[in-house]
């Protein structure tokens, strides 16, 4: 290889890293934004579905936590992993969507395969968040999945304990036929 390839070689290297990172911040920036044109045009050009911002939140995760289901889709499409955790409470996207109580985003990221007994870092998974919450219809499509309904969080509290705890009578009447414990 004569010097002056070396140095177009060292040059183009040069711009594709330099470029990459504004191409991934730009990403996240448009997922949480919900701006799915953008989102498109930016993975087309090498965007990674997989970048996080310096909280560990995927793409995926910032779309899902707004319900921006579109986007989650395109994401997953992409090769974005669909149980990938923030670093700081260990959440993943179908955590996010069931605490904001996205049901079609939910849904979404169910029937692509997202782990419906993942834990956070304090022993949280989906049902518990959704029990908490108060969404019917996700804690109904999380039992579909399979959710574990006896599962504990770190403090000891179930599904059930915590949907008794908010006055959520109807999910609690829900756990209860699918078999929760007292």
């Amino acid at each position: 290889m004569k010097k002056g390839s070396i140095i177009v070689l060292i040059v183009l290297l040069f711009l594709f890293t330099a470029c990459a990172p504004s191409l991934n911040n730009k990403l996240l920036k448009a997922a949480a934004n919900g701006h799915i044109e953008t989102v498109n045009a930016l993975l087309a050009k090498g965007a990674d579905a997989n970048a996080k911002d310096s909280f560990g939140m995927t793409a995926l995760w910032l779309a899902a936590a707004d319900g921006y289901t579109e986007i989650v889709t395109t994401l997953l499409a992409k090769g974005a992993d669909i149980n990938a955790k923030d670093n700081k409470y260990g959440t993943t996207a179908v955590m996010m969507a069931a605490y904001r109580g996205h049901v079609e985003t939910i849904k979404a990221l169910l029937v692509r395969g997202a782990d419906v007994n993942v834990k956070d870092n304090n022993g949280d998974t989906a049902l518990l968040t959704a029990a908490f919450t108060g969404s019917v219809e996700i804690v109904k499509a999380l039992l579909e999945k399979s959710a574990g309904i006896n599962v504990k969080n770190k403090k000891g509290d179930t599904a059930l304990m915590l949907a008794k705890q908010e006055g959520h009578f109807e999910i609690v009447n829900l756990l209860k036929q699918a078999g929760a414990k007292e």
